[in-house]
C-alpha cells in the first residue's frame, strides 16, 4: 500500500493564515518548484485566477463549494495537501486506482479527466489531459460519515468499472 506522508493539522498552527501559508508551501514545492509526472508529461497547475497570490489548483484542493463568490477553507482537504503529488506518482501501486472519462467542460467541449483514487475510495485526484502535460484539477478525500459520502463512493466506483469493462487486454 502506497505510504502518504503525515496530515497538515490546521491545530499546529496559530492563524488560519499562518496554516494558509504553510499549507501552500507544501503545493508550492510539490507543483511548482519540483516537477511531478504521469506517463512522462508534466502535471501542472491552473495558474488562473490568482487570489491571494496563490493559484486557482491550490484553491481548489483546500477549499469546496464556491459559494458567494469564495471558497471557505475547508481543513479536511488542505490537511491532505502533501497527497496528491505521492497518489500521481504511485499509479501503478495496488492502492490506487486510476481510470479516464471524457466529459464536456463549461464551454461544451469534450475534455478527458484521469481520477486516481487512493484506497478504499477514500482519496481521489483529478488530472485534466492536455497535448503536452496534465493540469491538476482538484484533490479531495472522500468522507464516509455521512450518506452523501458513501453514495459518491458508490459512484466512483462504478465508474471505475465501467472504465475496466471498456479496457481490452493487452494480447
Amino acid at each position: 500500500m502506497l505510504n502518504l506522508p503525515p496530515l497538515v493539522l490546521f491545530n499546529d498552527y496559530q492563524s488560519s493564515r499562518d496554516y494558509i501559508e504553510a499549507v501552500y508551501s507544501f503545493f508550492r514545492e510539490d507543483f511548482l518548484k519540483n516537477r511531478v509526472l504521469y506517463l512522462n508529461k508534466p502535471v501542472i497547475c491552473y495558474p488562473d485566477p490568482v487570489e491571494q497570490g496563490k493559484e486557482a489548483s491550490f484553491w481548489h484542493i483546500i477549499t469546496k463549494d464556491y459559494k458567494n463568490g469564495s471558497r471557505p477553507l475547508d481543513t479536511r482537504r488542505s490537511e491532505r495537501i502533501r497527497w496528491p503529488k505521492p497518489v500521481i506518482e504511485g499509479f501503478k501501486d495496488n492502492s490506487v486506482r486510476v481510470w479516464e472519462e471524457i466529459k464536456r467542460n463549461k464551454k461544451g467541449k469534450k475534455q478527458s479527466r484521469v481520477h486516481f483514487c487512493f484506497g478504499d475510495w477514500d482519496y481521489l485526484v483529478v488530472l485534466t489531459k492536455r497535448p503536452n502535460h496534465w493540469v491538476i484539477c482538484t484533490a479531495y478525500p472522500i468522507l464516509d460519515d455521512d450518506e452523501r459520502g458513501i453514495e459518491y463512493k458508490n459512484d466512483l466506483q462504478e465508474r471505475y468499472n465501467k472504465f475496466l469493462e471498456k479496457q481490452t487486454p493487452p494480447f
